[in-house]
């Protein structure tokens, strides 16, 4: 064959399969690109109890009602950056009986909390924020006590503080010999949380000892979060959403890892070291024809009948 023709041919070819890369791009670029917009959750055992947990257009939270929707249990407000500037609490509603939340921001770090939680006189804490090489360190006092203080260090993978490793929480914050209780967080090589230990400090034995652990897999589908925009973790540390009944890995997970929840485990474990299974519990979803969640159910690993239902929402 001649080679001006062959070389014809293997640019035609060569075009050919770029423009199909290309589309290619272009149609997952243009696919599951939704943006959560609302959650619906009720428990059966409890007609008419649940939530609504709302979010703006950016996929951030943006407030939690009554199932309802009559009543707004919390709010957020964020600054021209995106950060989370104030959550308000519905003293009627919220379980944590009324308060708020202000975060202050330097270079665009949070630097300063303050918070109340109802009209309880002592309750309005401040906290300052201190970063250290991998570390966050949250350093919180009363205000009407500021000499008693207690410390939490957040430890990450490196200085991005994306993948939280580890939490450690110090009743005491003049006293780090051991910390009060400790968190760890163990990843799968897709950045999902397949393991959450929890540490308590035992004082009869002046020990950290396990006390339980969580265990979880995933599906392989679109987590309902993906294209969320994120709070800052040490924010979403805090702001677990309420009467969901999550863990605070189910909360990171969110933020990492690209699937959903499908099956739990929680384990007790008791100072002897014996292990009990307390919970067992798996999520059935309905899915989109983007692969997205629509719905789903909570089961008991064995029962038959949900315990909890959720729906999801997406801005179109």
């Amino acid at each position: 064959m001649n080679k001006i023709v062959q070389l014809l041919i293997l640019t035609i070819l060569f075009a050919f399969a770029s423009c199909s890369n290309e589309n290619l791009v272009i149609e997952q670029e243009n696919q599951n690109n939704l943006i959560l917009k609302k959650i619906t959750y009720e428990r059966t055992s409890f007609p008419g109890f649940g939530r609504v947990m709302n979010f703006n257009g950016s996929g951030q939270y943006l407030n939690s009602q009554t199932l309802d929707e009559s009543e707004t249990a919390r709010s957020y407000l964020y600054n021209s950056d995106g950060k989370i500037e104030r959550l308000s609490y519905n003293p009627l509603v919220d379980p944590q009986g009324g308060g708020y939340k202000n975060y202050v921001y330097v270079d665009n770090r949070l630097s300063e909390s303050d918070e109340q939680f109802g009209d309880l006189i002592g309750a309005a804490e401040t906290s300052y924020y201190s970063y250290i090489d991998n570390k966050i360190e949250k350093l919180t006092s009363e205000n009407a006590n500021p000499n008693n203080a207690k410390l939490t260090i957040y430890t990450f993978a490196d200085n991005n503080y994306q993948q939280l490793l580890r939490y450690d929480y110090f009743s005491d914050a003049n006293n780090l010999t051991e910390p009060t209780a400790s968190i760890i967080l163990f990843y799968d090589d897709d950045m999902r949380i397949i393991r959450e230990e929890w540490w308590g400090y035992s004082f009869a034995t002046q020990t950290l000892n396990l006390t339980s652990y969580f265990e979880q897999t995933f599906d392989d589908k679109i987590n309902m979060f993906k294209n969320s925009l994120p709070l800052e973790l040490i924010v979403e540390f805090d702001l677990t959403p309420d009467d969901r009944n999550m863990t605070y890995s189910e909360v990171f997970n969110r933020l990492s890892s690209p699937n959903n929840l499908l099956r739990k485990k929680h384990f007790s474990v008791s100072s002897n070291g014996q292990e009990n299974l307390n919970a067992d519990y798996n999520f059935v979803y309905t899915y989109n024809t983007d692969n997205y969640p629509v719905a789903a159910e909570r089961y008991n690993v064995g029962g038959t009948n949900p315990t909890q239902i959720y729906t999801f929402e997406y801005y179109d």
